[in-house]
């Protein structure tokens, strides 16, 4: 290993876009540390083939370049590169290439525009994507890494894709808050190890470009989720919608984990709501009114819940829990409840037909007999064998 100190300039991207500063894949461990400063005399890319480079200088910046130039900086390869001190401006534009990882400990002051082509670019610090007016994109099958003390970053962000499983943003610890708006480029997995990732800004999706949500940890969207894509929660941690500005289009999926609902009416009134056996759709208190509702999992029924107004007939077989709450339904399809239910407030017919097959589908059976716990308003209450209600 070697620690080089004399100052550097540097320009193109070296013999075979090998890099005009590369890190070899030699025999054994190859970690090597720059503590020069490095000029950036035109637009120019360091190569790390294997092991790690590191550029940490005693004072100043990492990265330079001229004044009044606009040089971009590539850093890229199968091996990993870390810069611990700035990378400033004038440099305007970062990209981050190959299957290595870059980490950025800190706060850079570049101007431009990140891209994050392949490989993993671990930010330690808030600003480590440089300034918030340069936006970031983060391609299929890259991923962005947070992790460090700070608790809010602030870039504007495109996304595309599941980061090859480990989520294209991925929030690996500590409480963080995402503040810059989020626009999915393509489908597009975000995954919580630990702690909570928090978005207060807009999330918008697309036809075709649907978010899932993933991890041991929680993901919270304070912010407005819309466009015309579907929301899918999975892993085990907690997704909490927040908005009451969420006008997404597509459906809403509980495919593990749980959904809590942060306020009234969070989830669009036409949206199909899928919950999968061993999954929990938690009402938190809140009513909400859903397009359908479908599944084998849990539902936490602590408020009422209206819902088959997209007029699609579905099944829910699994049970309800929470209390007070209760079911309205209503649209022309027909809702076929066929588990054991446990809440308490009764169900209210107002439209189209409500199946069932037992007592113990409407929800707790009260004892002694109560009135109004079977409202049929306008719908009808198809009873698919005998039993006394």
């Amino acid at each position: 290993s070697l620690s080089i100190g004399e100052p550097l300039t540097i320009s193109g991207t070296g013999i075979s876009t090998t890099g005009a500063i590369r890190n070899l894949d030699a025999t054994g461990t190859n970690n090597n540390t720059i503590t020069g400063a490095v000029t950036l005399g035109a637009t120019a890319s360091v190569l790390s083939d294997a092991d790690t480079i590191t550029f940490d200088t005693s004072s100043g910046s990492a990265f330079g370049a001229g004044v009044s130039t606009s040089y971009g900086l590539t850093l890229a390869g199968a091996g990993n590169i870390t810069v611990s001190d700035p990378i400033a401006t004038p440099i305007t534009t970062l990209t981050k290439q190959g299957a290595g990882t870059l980490t950025l400990s800190a706060a850079n002051t570049y101007t431009g525009a990140t891209t994050v082509s392949a490989g993993t670019l671990a930010a330690s610090n808030a600003t480590s994507l440089g300034s918030t007016a340069g936006t970031t994109e983060i391609a299929d099958g890259a991923v962005l890494s947070l992790s460090g003390t700070y608790t809010t970053f602030a870039e504007t962000l495109t996304i595309s894709g599941t980061g090859g499983g480990s989520g294209v943003i991925r929030s690996t610890s500590g409480n963080k808050t995402l503040t810059g708006a989020i626009t999915l480029g393509a489908s597009a997995t975000i995954q919580a190890d630990a702690d909570t990732l928090t978005f207060s800004n807009t999330l918008t999706t697309a036809s075709g470009r649907h978010l899932t949500t993933t991890g041991s940890g929680n993901v919270l969207f304070d912010g407005k989720v819309t466009g015309a894509g579907n929301v899918v929660k999975s892993g085990s941690g907690t997704l909490t919608l927040a908005s009451t500005s969420n006008d997404f289009g597509g459906t809403t999926t509980v495919s593990a984990g749980s959904l809590k609902l942060g306020g009234t009416g969070v989830i669009p009134d036409g949206s199909a709501v899928s919950v999968a056996l061993g999954a929990t759709f938690n009402m938190m208190g809140q009513a909400e009114t859903i397009g359908s509702l479908a599944g084998a999992g849990a539902v936490t029924l602590s408020a009422i819940l209206t819902t088959g107004g997209n007029n699609s007939s579905t099944t829910y077989s699994g049970a309800t829990s929470g209390g007070s709450g209760s079911i309205t339904k209503q649209g022309s399809g027909t809702m076929t409840l066929s588990g054991t239910n446990e809440h308490t407030g009764g169900v209210t017919v107002s439209a189209g037909v409500l199946e069932v097959s037992a007592d113990a589908n409407l929800g707790t059976v009260p004892s002694p007999a109560a009135a109004d716990k079977v409202v049929i308003n306008g719908g009808t209450l198809s009873v698919t064998t005998g039993f006394t209600l």
